[in-house]
Order: C-alpha cells, then sequence, then structure tokens
C-alpha cells in the first residue's frame, strides 16, 4: 500500500470527517512502521553480484528485528 493511501484516508478523516475503524487505523499504522523500518535499515547502495550477496543482505538482523512484534498485531 503506498504512502498515497494512508495519506489520503488521514485527509479524509482531519478535512472530511470520515471515520476511520479500528483495523484500518492499526493497518496504517503497521505500513508506516514497516516502510520506515525498511528505509532505515536499507543497506547502502551498491552493486549486487551473487544471489549469496543478496541473501546476506536480506538476513541482516535489522531487516527481521520488527517482523515478531508486528506478526500478532497483523493477524
Amino acid at each position: 500500500m503506498g504512502w498515497s493511501a494512508k495519506c489520503s484516508a488521514a485527509l479524509a478523516h482531519v478535512v472530511l470527517k470520515e471515520r476511520l475503524h479500528t483495523l484500518g487505523v492499526v493497518g496504517c499504522v503497521l505500513c508506516i512502521v514497516g516502510s520506515t523500518t525498511i528505509v532505515l535499515h536499507a543497506p547502502k547502495e551498491q552493486t549486487i553480484d551473487s544471489v549469496e550477496k543478496v541473501w546476506g543482505l536480506a538476513t541482516e538482523p535489522g531487516v527481521w528485528s520488527p517482523t515478531p512484534p508486528q506478526t500478532p498485531l497483523s493477524l
């Protein structure tokens, strides 16, 4: 879900006085937290030469550390 959908939901709540259900709020918050976490923990841009290098980047602790607390919230 892109940033525009979350911004539209927030603006609709403020400007148009629309109500966002609890799960909608939780979903927006989880998307924002997840997006921010990915951006903050993204490695510096570099040339990738092999699948092993991709796997090494994808399994860094910073990438997966927010997963356990977010999983119960998304269920």
